[in-house]
C-alpha cells in the first residue's frame, strides 16, 4: 500500500498496478487542485483535439453514453494513460448499469458521496448531468 501524505486534499491510496483507484486519486487531486502548495502529481489535461484516436474513441463514449458534448477534467487527466482511461470507463459503465439499483440512484449515491466528503468538484461533476 502506498500512502500519500495525509492532509488537507490527500488521502491513501491501495494499489500494486492493476487497481484503479491510484490512478483515480491521481485524476481526482489534478482535477480539482487539491494538494495546492505541496508535492502533487503533474500532469497535463489531454483535450480532445490532442488526443489519440484510442483516446478519442473512449471520450465518444463518455458523451453518448452520459448524452453531453464535454469531457470533465477527471476524464481528461486519466487520459495521460489510455489503458488506465479506458479501463476506468469501462469499470464505471459496468458500475452504472441498471441492476439492483437503477442508474439515477447510483448518481444520487455518488453525489451524496461527494458532498459528505466535500469535494466540490466532484459535486459539480455529477450534478452537471
Amino acid at each position: 500500500m502506498d500512502i500519500w501524505p495525509q492532509g488537507e486534499g490527500w488521502f491513501p491510496v491501495a494499489g500494486n498496478g492493476s487497481n484503479l483507484l491510484p490512478a483515480i486519486a491521481i485524476a481526482i487531486v489534478i482535477a480539482t487542485g487539491q494538494g495546492k502548495g505541496q508535492a502533487m502529481p503533474i500532469g497535463k489535461f489531454v483535450e480532445y483535439g490532442d488526443a489519440s484516436p484510442e483516446v478519442r474513441a473512449v471520450y465518444d463514449d463518455i458523451m453518448a453514453t452520459r448524452k453531453t458534448d464535454w469531457i470533465n477534467n477527471f476524464w481528461k487527466a486519466l487520459a495521460q494513460d489510455p489503458a488506465t482511461l479506458k479501463r476506468t470507463w469501462e469499470s464505471i459503465k459496468q458500475v452504472m448499469a441498471p441492476g439492483a439499483l437503477d442508474p439515477l440512484t447510483k448518481e444520487m449515491i455518488y453525489v451524496a458521496v461527494s458532498v459528505t466528503n466535500g469535494c466540490e468538484y466532484c459535486i459539480n461533476s455529477h450534478l452537471a448531468g
